[in-house]
């Protein structure tokens, strides 16, 4: 399933673009439950969102419904493919550093 326009992960949303491999795809979610032994399975708090492209899965927290992996996800979108690609270089640098410092972010895209 491709698209053009990136739609930022929400907690228990069907489709979004994937932070691991780009595509905007489907996610199945599921609870993550411990199960000490001898005693009955329970929810543990956690969402695990997988990807119908890559198979591979987003992690939530339920309390605050925020991804907890991958942690160096952005709300930003992914790059124009037409974009050019010393642009792009100087993009996705900022945008892969937004959660960690919005200061230096702000500082490459406007360089």
């Amino acid at each position: 399933m491709s698209h053009d326009k990136y739609v930022a992960p929400t907690f228990t949303s069907k489709a979004f673009t994937c932070p691991v491999c780009g595509v905007y795809s489907n996610f199945t979610w599921h609870t993550l439950k411990i199960h000490p032994i001898g005693a009955p399975a329970s929810p543990s708090g956690i969402q695990v969102a997988f990807c119908s492209h890559c198979h591979k899965p987003t992690i939530w927290m339920d309390a605050n419904q925020r991804m907890i992996w991958p942690q160096d996800i952005s709300a930003a979108p992914l790059p124009n493919r037409d974009m050019p690609a010393d642009i792009r270089k100087d993009y996705i640098e900022a945008r892969s550093i937004a959660v960690i410092s919005s200061r230096g972010a702000a500082a490459l895209y406007v360089a």
